[in-house]
C-alpha cells in the first residue's frame, strides 16, 4: 500500500517517507518463512532447505530491484 500511494503523494519529502516505510516492512516476513520452513523440514534437511531458500531470496532481491527500476 505504501508503494501504491507514493505516486500520488502531494510532496517529494512524503513519497520518500512512503517509499522508506515500505522498504522497512518488505523484509519483516523473512523470519516467519524461515521458521516455518524449518517445522515442515526433516531435521536432517534442514541445512539444504535453508540454503537453497536464502540463496534464491539473496539472487532474486537485486534481479527484482533492478526489473522495478527499469
Amino acid at each position: 500500500m505504501f508503494l501504491i500511494a507514493a505516486p500520488t503523494a502531494p510532496t517529494a519529502a512524503l513519497a520518500m517517507a512512503l517509499f522508506l516505510a515500505r522498504e522497512a516492512l518488505v523484509e519483516m516476513d523473512v523470519p516467519t518463512g524461515q521458521s516455518y520452513v524449518m517445522a515442515v523440514v526433516k531435521p536432517s534437511e534442514r541445512m539444504f532447505a535453508s540454503g537453497v531458500t536464502n540463496v534464491t531470496r539473496n539472487v532474486a532481491w537485486p534481479l527484482a530491484r533492478r526489473w522495478r527500476a527499469s
